[in-house]
């Protein structure tokens, strides 16, 4: 007989808190639904564009075209040192040509390098590179793995 008091108590306890709860819930929304004033539109600030500029106001672009030149810095210029960026451009040019098949397809000695020493030994590399990474991936040994 016990056990069975435990239970409805327990019930009732549980039906109470529950209606407590939504009847908190109930009172906080109608509490929070009186003090919300909303505004008409009629009574807001509306833009307006303006459609009649002075055209001393906007000035003319420019007819002349401004050539910027890039700082000298590792955006600007290859960090590497000439022989080992032409190599290793041409190695994964030959890569990539290699795995299409496809022989200078995308062989391209150009480069950002002034002095002539250093053009011809990127050129150089360049086509050292490129021969054996077309030689790698048509051997299908990609990056020499």
């Amino acid at each position: 007989m016990k056990q069975k008091n435990n239970i409805t108590s327990g019930i009732v306890t549980l039906i109470f808190a529950v209606v407590a709860v939504f009847g908190s819930i109930a009172g906080l929304k109608q509490c929070t639904g009186r003090y919300n004033v909303v505004q008409s539109n009629d009574t807001l600030p509306m833009a307006h564009p303006v459609t009649s500029l002075d055209p001393e106001i906007i000035p003319e672009p420019a007819d002349t075209v401004v050539q910027n030149q890039p700082a000298d810095t590792i955006i600007g210029k290859d960090p590497r040192p000439a022989g080992e960026a032409g190599y290793e451009d041409g190695y994964i040019d030959g890569m990539d040509d290699g795995s299409e098949d496809e022989y200078k397809q995308s062989y391209d000695e150009s480069n950002i390098y002034t002095t002539a020493t250093e053009q011809k030994a990127y050129i150089t590399n360049y086509s050292e590179g490129y021969e054996k990474g077309f030689a790698d991936a048509r051997s299908g040994k990609h990056f020499n793995i």
